[in-house]
């Protein structure tokens, strides 16, 4: 329960930049960003038709959520994090 509302909690993962997509699904199973709970298993990016337009929904959830949306970073975000890491310490080297 939050607040007195039973809470629902909706798993979703590999979203893939298909915004579009995810948006229907959220419409589909009756998603309440008011009252539900959702937890994104990552891989929310990488690939798909919008990889940007993805980003800003979830983070607009996130924003209007808080701590009732849980984003658990996958293996391409992971991905592009030790290639950007690792770029910026070649950079910072002068590699």
């Amino acid at each position: 329960r939050h607040g007195g509302i039973c809470m629902r909690t909706v798993i979703i993962s590999d979203v893939h930049g298909e915004s579009a997509a995810f948006q229907e699904l959220l419409e589909q199973i009756g998603f309440d960003r008011r009252e539900n709970q959702l937890i994104l298993l990552g891989d929310a990016l990488d690939g798909g038709a919008d990889a940007c337009g993805t980003y800003l929904k979830i983070r607009a959830l996130k924003e209007e959520m808080g701590e009732r949306l849980v984003y658990i970073r996958g293996e391409h975000e992971q991905m592009f994090m030790d290639a950007e890491l690792l770029t910026r310490g070649q950079l910072a080297n002068g590699f």
